[in-house]
């Protein structure tokens, strides 16, 4: 072959290779920066470089929204579905990894020019004043072309080229796809945020097992910080808001809440100066530094604050109903800023008592003659109760640490809560003219397919009699009980069944994701059209059959309205004020009907 031939030839080749590469990169659109049009898997998009490929998602959907949060990750912890209900408004959360004031300044300027937004929300980091203008990945880090003015060319040809194994990640990962997110789809498409689901069905109570499962907060790395960029923050946010009042949006700006050793990375008088210039520029919601600064709990990392404290954040800016603390939010103006900032970073450690409660929950299941782990006698029974009252303890509805936890009600100083799992008549007959004798409340859980039977189904078998509709409505009229769900058909016993017994709710051998969703939603429907539908409507209260618990589950159940959840795992629970997370899993003691009054106090009291 001729050297001008073999030229030819490896030019060709060259030139085949690169544009198959190019093919790929534009059709899998690793990135998103093309609109992603054929795969539409945007959660990825948005995972591998969320500046660029949610600008993209938009210029195709941005009829869907009207307004937008923009800052840094933190931002996402702001609820969607919260502020769109406050506002009336459909939001979407441009939030990005790290993101600088230049990158919220060049985004603001973007969405006002682009999208003709309502509102605004800024959210603030005490690190966008250590920061600007930072690149870290010219592929994950890079604002889109079209939002710096960079050469758009340069840029869509920076990701037609870009290394194969990007779009070769994503065609993988398609097949390795779950309903619960994973580490290559952390977003929420719909909504821009972070797809929290499992984060926010964690089971957090109790600070020391907290801290075992979180051990930043045991040993917290020591730095520090000058606001060195403090001045072109301050800028940036002068020119956004001249621009909103301009153009007519509202604007909200937020100055997100800290994590209290995070917090003193940065000198305390150069932080009052830099707020009190931002209060000249415009007033602006402060959370920096509070009570809930305190508490690790609400935090899951160094600058990462959870959906809660967002959740109380709109509440305080929007007069919602979520318990928010009476130090947590405070509106800086020029004129109030002086005076409110000669108190900044002075706050203490809170006591934990304040906002926290220790609450023991009691199981209990068949009343009736006799002694064993499910069957406890009527006297025995009353005693129990006697006895606890006698120390102090007052039965309350689970319900009742709901409101707790969410709004801030108050409970007894020494909090009990007595439930009975599976639904039996005697439940009705025995346990009910008990508990009016002592005004005592009780949570009951219903197996919707035994409810009203005396009888196993489909085999006809004799069981213990559960109470139906007719018990249960007097039992509610009574005031003093409250049901929960104990699944419609999840909670089976095996002698009595034809095929394979489902228990509980692990999943079996074999099982798949999507197959052990399809089936939970299933039940829990049946449940809402046959139980709940009688009963008043779902009062989001669920007990784990046997106490067997799934992340799946947990996240199914959540989506279902379901946001206090009891397992079978003994011990004393912590709730926590604006919390939620608190009320999951909870720890219960299970009654044996043997168990003497001085059994039961020592139990609940962890003797």
């Amino acid at each position: 072959m001729s050297a001008k031939k073999w030229l030819i030839a490896f030019f060709g080749c060259v030139l085949f290779v690169l544009l198959l590469i190019a093919g790929l990169n534009f059709f899998v659109d690793p990135f998103g920066v093309f609109g992603d049009r054929f795969m539409q898997w945007y959660s990825f998009d948005f995972t591998n470089n969320p500046r660029a490929a949610k600008t993209a998602y938009l210029d195709i959907n941005s009829e869907q929204y009207d307004s937008y949060l923009i800052g840094c990750s933190s931002t996402s912890s702001f609820p969607i579905d919260s502020l769109n209900e406050y506002t009336g408004a459909n939001f979407f959360n441009l939030f990005s990894y790290g993101a600088d004031t230049y990158d919220m300044y060049a985004t603001a300027m973007y969405v006002l020019d682009n999208y003709n937004p309502k509102n605004i929300l800024l959210n603030l980091s005490i690190m966008n004043t250590y920061y600007y203008d930072y690149e870290s990945d010219p592929l994950t880090d890079s604002l889109h072309a079209k939002v710096d003015g960079s050469s758009l060319l340069s840029f869509y040809l920076r990701f037609l080229f870009a290394n194969p194994q990007y779009a070769f990640a994503k065609l993988s990962d398609l097949r390795e796809d779950t309903y619960l997110p994973q580490t290559f789809d952390v977003f929420n498409e719909e909504s821009g945020a972070y797809d929290k689901s499992v984060r926010d069905v964690e089971s957090i109570g109790n600070m020391d097992e907290y801290l075992s499962a979180y051990p930043v907060f045991t040993d917290y790395p020591k730095a520090g910080y000058a606001l060195k960029e403090a001045d072109r923050c301050l800028e940036a946010v002068r020119e956004i808001v001249e621009r909103c009042e301009r153009d007519g949006v509202t604007l909200t700006v937020v100055f997100s809440p800290l994590y209290y050793e995070h917090a003193e990375y940065f000198d305390a008088d150069a932080t009052r100066d830099f707020l009190a210039r931002l209060a000249d520029i415009t007033g602006f919601w402060d959370f920096s530094y509070s009570s809930v600064s305190f508490d690790s709990r609400y935090f899951y990392d160094a600058t990462h604050f959870r959906n809660s404290v967002g959740e109380m954040a709109l509440s305080r800016i929007y007069g919602g109903e979520f318990y928010v603390p009476d130090d947590f939010g405070f509106y800086v103006t020029a004129e109030n800023a002086e005076e409110y900032l000669s108190g900044y970073r002075t706050a203490e450690t809170p006591d934990t008592g304040e906002y926290t409660a220790e609450v023991p929950i009691l199981t209990y299941h068949h009343i009736a003659e006799g002694a064993s782990s499910t069957v406890t006698s009527p006297e025995a029974f009353e005693s129990h109760l006697s006895a606890l009252i006698d120390a102090g303890y007052t039965p309350v509805f689970l319900s009742e640490l709901r409101n707790y936890v969410l709004y801030g009600d108050p409970l007894p100083e020494k909090p009990v809560v007595i439930t009975f799992d599976d639904g039996y008549l005697s439940n009705y007959e025995q346990a009910l003219p008990i508990l009016e004798k002592y005004g005592a409340k009780a949570t009951i859980f219903v197996i919707g397919v035994s409810f009203g039977s005396d009888t196993y189904k489909d085999t006809g078998n004799a069981i213990t009699p559960h109470f139906g509709l007719d018990e249960a409505q007097a039992m509610l009229s009574s005031g003093l009980i409250e049901f929960g769900s104990h699944t419609y058909d999840l909670h089976q016993w095996p002698p009595f069944e034809e095929g394979d017994a489902r228990e509980n709710l692990a999943l079996r051998d074999g099982e798949s994701e999507s197959d052990y969703i399809s089936m939970l939603r299933n039940d829990l429907e049946q449940f809402d059209s046959e139980i709940w539908s009688v009963l008043g409507g779902n009062s989001g209260i669920f007990s784990y059959p046997y106490g067997e618990v799934t992340t799946e589950a947990a996240v199914v159940l959540s989506e279902s309205g379901y946001d206090v959840t009891v397992s079978t795992q003994p011990g004393v629970n912590t709730i926590v004020r604006g919390l939620p997370q608190s009320l999951l899993s909870l720890n219960r003691f299970t009654v044996d009907g043997s168990m003497t009054d001085a059994d039961i106090l020592s139990l609940i009291e962890g003797n």
